[in-house]
C-alpha cells in the first residue's frame, strides 16, 4: 500500500476544498492492523466527508429533474473534472455513483480510483466486477482501457510498464518527485507516467481522455431518462464497432433526440480515437457556442454558488447572500426588473432582520468562529458583500477560543456594542414595507417594472434558486428569515411552470403549515394560496392533489386556535376553493381528452382489423336477428371469450345474474361510447366539487361559528370572521344558491349580534353581494330584515353602513317598488340625525330612491316623503345629492 498512500497524499495535497468546492479527495485513510479473513492482507480504509445523495440515486428520485437541471449538472461536472484535470490528475473512475449531489444542486465529484488498475483485460471480467461494478451494472470506462491478448496489446503494455518503473525511480527522490509534479502542473511532463495529467495505477497511467469518455456516457445517463448508454458487453462490442452507425446504436443516441445538440456532444466525447477528444474547457466552451447551457451559468449562477459554498455555510447566511444579490440573479434569469421586491429583500439582507447573518471581518477581530457562533443570536449587521466575504480560514490564523485575550474581548464586545447603538443599523429604521411584510407575510404585490425575457425565462433557470430556497427553508433558525423566504419562493414561482410549483414549492410551502411559529405558519398560508391560484396547468399524476394532499395538510390549520393564523386563513380560504374548483376542471377536461384519444385510437384499430376481414372472401359470414348487424365467426368468438373471461372474474355475471352480449362496434355504439365516458367524467366531477363543497362550508363554519369569539391567545376572534365577509362574493359563487342560503346565511346572522362593531359594520358592507346570487325574492325576505335589524344599532357607523347598503340593493334593482318606498319613508326621519356619517347616509338612500323612481315618479312619491325634512321645496328641482344637502 506504498505506493497508492503516495497517490493518496499527492491527491490530498493538489485539491484545495476552498478553491475546488466541487472536488472531494479522501480526507484520511487508514490501514487495518488485522485481516478480514485469513490468507487475505490487511485492508485500508479511505474517510471523507458523507454525502447522502448519488447522482445514481437523484436520476431516479421523484420529482425529476427538469432539462434545465440536467444542464445544470452536467456544466458543473464539467467544471469538476476540468479544475481536476488543470492540476495533472485524472480521476480514473468517473460514473453517476461517484458524484454527488447536494438538496440545493451543488455538484461534487468524489470517490477517486488511484488504487484502481488502469488497463483491464476483455477476455477477464473478474477485475472490472472487482474495481468498477455498479449497482445497475453499466460501464463508464473508455474502450481504450481494455487489452487483449493480441502481441501488439502485449507490447503496449510493457511499454507502460517500463514507464511506470521509470517514474518510481524518480519518485522515490524527492527533487526528482517536485520536479515530475511541477511538469504536471505546467502540462509539459512526458506522455507517459505521472505528467501529461495523470497519477500512477497498477498496470499504466490514466489520460484525461479517459475521463472525457466517462463523462459522456454519463452526460448520456443525466439526459436519456433510461440509465446508462453502456454495459461492460456492449462496450466491448463498441470497441469493434466499423462505422458511426453501429456506435450511435450500442450508445443509444436516438434516446437523446428530443435535446437538440446533446446527441452531438456526447458522440464526440464519446469517440473510438481517443486523440480526437477534447479537453473539458473545449467542450464547456462548445456547449455555450451551441446555446446548449444558458449564458448564466457562466455569468452568474455558477460564481454565486461557488461563493456561497465557500463563504456561507449556514442557510440564514445563504438566504441572506440571496436577498442581497435578488435584484442581479432576477435580472440574470428571468429579464425581469422588479424595484418593490429589491428594495424589500435588499432591505432585509441589509439589515439582517431576523436573518442572522455573519458579522463584519471588522467586528470579528481575531476571527474566533466559536465566540462568533455563540453572539449570531444578536447579530444585526449589514451581510457582507461577495467581495467582502472572502475571509482566510487557513490553520495559522484560526484561534481556540481560550487563546483570546481579555483586551481583544473587551474590543470586540465595544465594538459590538457600538454598532448596536449606530441607528443606521437599528432595526426600526426598517422601511416599513419590510417590517409589515415580514410580521403579516403579506404586502408585496406581483407587478414588475420590466416583463420577463422570453429568451431568458424560456431557459428555466430560474428553478436552480428556487431548489435552493426549499433546501434550507426548513433548517432557518428565526422565523422572521422563514418568512423572508417563503416570500422569495411565492415571487420567484411567478417565472416557472405550474407543474413545477405544484411538484417542487407546494410540499416544501406545506410542511411550514406545522411550524411552530404562529407567524410562520400564516405565512405559509398566504404563500400556498398565491401559488396555488397562479397555476393554470397540471399534470394528470397531480389530478387528485386537493383531495388527497392539500386539504389534508389544511385541516389542521382550520383548527388552530391562534389569531394570525385564523385570519390567514380565512382571508386565502376562498382563494383555496376557487383554486380547487380550477383543478377540478382540468383534471376533467384531460379526462375526457384521454377517454377520446383512446376511443379514436380503439377505432382505428378496428376499422383496419374490420377491412383486413372483410376484404378476405373465404371468412364464412352469419347474419345476427338481435340489430339486423352482420357479424362474422371471428367477432361472435371474440365476444364470447370476452364475456366468459368478465364471468370467471365476476365483473358481470355471477350465478344468478344473466349476461347480455357486448354491443357490436357501429358508428353510433363508438359514439355512445364516447359520450358515456364523458358522462362517467362528469359523474366523477360532480361527486369531487359535492365533496369539496362540503369541506369547504364545515371550515366556514368552524370560522363563523358564535362559539370562536376569543382565541387562545385572549384576542377577539372577530378578525377571521370579517376576513371571511371580505370574500362573501367569492364563496357565493362557489358554493350555489342552495348551500349559501340553507348554510352560510344562518351563520352570517350572528355576526349582527357581536360585541365588535366593525364585524357588524362589515357585515352591512359585504352582505349585498349574496344578492346577485339569491335573487330578489330571497333578497327581500333574509337580507333586507338583517340591514333593518341593522338600523336599530348602537353604533352609528353599523346604522350608516346599513343604509349605504340598502341603498346599493335599491340601484341594483333587488328590491320591489312598493319595498323601496317603504324603506323611504322608514328611513327619512334619520336625515335630521345629528351624526354626519348617520345624516349622509341617509341622503345617499333617498336620492337612490329618487333614481330608482325615475324623474315623474320621483317628484310624485319620494318628494312628499323628503318635503317634511328639508328648509325649502326641491320641486322643479333634479333630486340629487347635492341638492338634497343643500335643502
Amino acid at each position: 500500500l506504498t505506493g497508492i498512500g503516495k497517490a493518496l497524499a499527492k491527491l490530498y495535497q493538489a485539491i484545495d476544498p476552498e478553491g475546488h468546492p466541487n472536488l472531494l479527495p479522501p480526507q484520511h485513510w487508514l490501514e487495518s492492523e488485522k485481516p478480514v479473513a485469513r490468507n487475505a492482507g490487511t485492508p485500508a480504509f479511505l474517510i471523507r466527508q458523507h454525502l447522502k445523495t448519488s447522482l445514481y440515486d437523484r436520476l431516479n428520485t421523484r420529482p425529476f429533474l427538469s432539462e434545465v437541471e440536467k444542464t445544470w449538472v452536467v456544466y458543473q461536472l464539467m467544471r469538476a473534472l476540468e479544475d481536476l484535470h488543470e492540476l495533472g490528475i485524472v480521476h480514473g473512475d468517473v460514473k453517476s455513483e461517484a458524484i454527488y449531489i447536494t438538496t440545493f444542486g451543488w455538484v461534487v465529484l468524489s470517490d477517486f480510483a488511484p488504487y484502481k488498475p488502469t488497463y483491464l483485460p476483455d477476455d477477464d471480467p473478474a477485475d472490472f466486477n472487482f474495481y468498477f461494478q455498479t449497482q445497475n451494472r453499466s460501464c463508464y470506462l473508455a474502450p481504450e482501457r481494455f487489452f487483449s491478448s493480441s502481441p501488439e496489446a502485449k507490447s503496449r503494455k510493457d511499454d507502460d510498464l517500463q514507464a511506470k518503473q521509470h517514474v518510481d525511480d524518480l519518485m522515490n527522490s524527492k527533487l526528482g518527485a517536485e520536479n515530475l509534479l511541477a511538469e504536471a502542473a505546467a502540462g509539459t511532463g512526458p506522455k507517459t507516467g505521472v505528467g501529461g495529467g495523470g497519477y500512477l495505477t497498477r498496470d499504466g497511467q490514466l489520460r484525461y481522455y479517459m475521463d472525457v469518455f466517462s463523462a459522456g456516457c454519463v452526460i448520456a445517463e443525466v439526459y436519456s431518462d433510461v440509465g446508462p448508454p453502456l454495459d461492460l458487453p456492449a462496450l466491448l462490442r463498441l470497441r469493434n464497432a466499423d462505422n458511426q452507425e453501429d456506435i450511435d446504436a450500442l450508445l443509444n443516441l436516438t434516446r437523446l433526440s428530443k435535446y437538440p445538440g446533446v446527441d452531438d456532444l456526447v458522440r464526440e466525447m464519446c469517440g473510438l480515437e481517443p486523440s480526437q477528444r477534447k479537453s473539458l474547457r473545449d467542450y464547456r466552451a462548445l456547449m455555450r457556442k451551441r446555446r446548449l447551457c444558458p449564458e448564466s451559468f457562466d455569468e452568474f449562477l455558477y460564481p454565486f454558488f461557488k461563493e456561497m459554498v465557500q463563504h456561507a455555510p449556514s442557510p440564514d447566511e445563504k438566504l441572506a447572500l440571496v436577498c442581497a444579490h435578488y435584484d442581479e440573479l432576477l435580472i440574470q434569469l428571468t429579464g425581469t426588473k422588479d424595484p418593490e421586491g429589491v428594495a424589500f429583500f435588499e432591505s432585509c439582507a441589509d439589515i439582517g432582520h431576523g436573518i442572522g447573518a455573519k458579522l463584519e471581518p471588522s467586528l470579528v477581530g481575531a476571527q474566533d468562529w466559536a465566540v462568533q457562533s455563540q453572539r449570531e443570536n444578536v447579530a444585526l449587521f449589514r451581510v457582507p458583500s461577495v467581495q467582502s466575504m472572502e475571509v482566510d480560514v487557513s490553520t495559522d490564523t484560526i484561534l481556540e477560543p481560550m487563546e483570546v485575550g481579555l483586551e481583544d474581548m473587551l474590543a470586540e464586545t465595544q465594538a459590538l456594542i457600538d454598532a448596536l447603538e449606530d441607528p443606521k443599523r437599528s432595526p426600526a429604521r426598517m422601511p416599513r414595507l419590510a417590517r409589515s411584510s415580514i410580521a403579516s407575510g403579506k404586502g408585496l404585490s406581483f407587478e414588475f417594472t420590466v416583463g420577463p425575457d422570453p429568451e431568458r425565462l424560456k431557459q428555466g433557470s430560474v428553478i436552480i434558486i428556487i431548489q435552493l430556497l426549499c433546501s434550507f427553508l426548513r433548517h432557518l433558525r428565526r422565523p422572521h428569515a422563514r418568512v423572508i423566504c417563503l416570500l422569495l419562493l411565492t415571487r420567484l414561482s411567478a417565472f416557472i411552470p405550474s407543474e413545477l410549483r405544484l411538484q417542487r414549492v407546494v410540499p416544501f410551502v406545506l410542511h411550514m403549515l406545522d411550524d411552530e411559529r404562529p407567524v410562520v405558519r400564516a405565512a405559509a398560508l398566504r404563500a400556498l394560496n398565491a401559488i396555488l391560484q397562479s397555476c393554470d396547468a397540471l399534470l394528470p399524476s397531480d389530478a387528485k392533489i386537493f383531495p388527497k394532499y392539500i386539504c389534508p395538510a389544511l385541516a389542521g390549520v382550520a383548527t388552530d386556535t391562534v389569531e394570525i393564523v385564523r385570519v390567514a386563513f380565512a382571508e386565502c380560504l376562498a382563494g383555496f376553493a376557487e383554486s380547487a374548483r380550477r383543478f377540478i376542471d382540468l383534471s376533467q377536461a384531460m379526462a375526457q381528452r384521454s377517454d377520446l384519444d383512446d376511443s379514436d385510437a380503439v377505432d382505428g384499430a378496428e376499422s383496419v382489423e374490420s377491412v383486413e376481414r372483410d376484404s378476405d372472401p373465404r371468412r364464412p359470414r352469419v347474419r345476427s336477428f338481435d340489430d339486423g348487424n352482420e357479424l362474422d365467426e371471428w367477432t361472435q368468438k371474440q365476444m364470447k371469450a370476452q364475456v366468459m373471461r368478465r364471468e370467471m372474474t365476476g365483473v358481470v355475471a355471477r350465478e344468478d345474474e344473466t349476461t347480455e352480449r357486448e354491443e357490436p362496434q357501429t358508428p353510433r355504439s363508438r359514439e355512445r361510447r364516447k359520450r358515456g365516458s364523458i358522462s362517467i367524467a362528469t359523474d366523477l366531477m360532480d361527486k369531487d366539487l359535492h365533496e369539496l363543497q362540503e369541506l369547504i362550508t364545515r371550515w366556514i363554519v368552524m370560522i363563523a361559528s358564535p362559539l370562536q369569539n376569543v382565541s387562545s391567545d385572549g384576542y377577539d376572534a372577530s378578525l377571521a370572521k370579517r376576513a371571511l365577509l371580505r370574500d362573501i362574493s367569492r364563496f357565493c359563487l362557489f358554493l350555489g344558491q342552495e348551500k349559501m342560503l340553507s348554510v352560510m346565511l344562518p351563520h352570517l346572522i350572528h355576526f349582527l349580534n357581536d360585541k365588535d362593531w366593525q364585524l357588524r359594520f362589515s357585515f352591512c358592507q359585504h352582505i349585498p353581494a349574496v344578492c346577485a346570487l339569491v335573487g330578489c325574492v330571497a333578497t327581500g325576505s333574509y337580507i333586507l330584515p338583517l340591514l333593518e335589524t341593522a338600523l336599530l344599532d348602537s353604533e352609528e357607523r353599523v346604522v350608516a353602513r346599513a343604509l349605504r347598503s340598502i341603498a346599493a340593493l335599491v340601484e341594483l334593482g333587488f328590491l320591489q317598488r312598493h319595498v323601496v318606498l317603504e324603506k323611504a319613508q322608514d328611513t327619512a326621519p334619520l336625515l335630521l340625525h345629528p351624526g354626519n356619517w348617520v345624516r349622509h347616509a341617509a341622503i345617499v338612500l333617498q336620492v337612490a330612491v329618487a333614481d330608482h323612481l325615475g324623474m315623474p315618479d320621483a317628484y310624485v312619491f319620494s318628494l312628499p316623503i323628503l318635503r317634511p325634512f328639508l328648509s325649502y321645496d326641491l320641486l322643479g328641482i333634479p333630486i340629487t345629492r347635492k341638492n338634497v344637502e343643500a335643502a
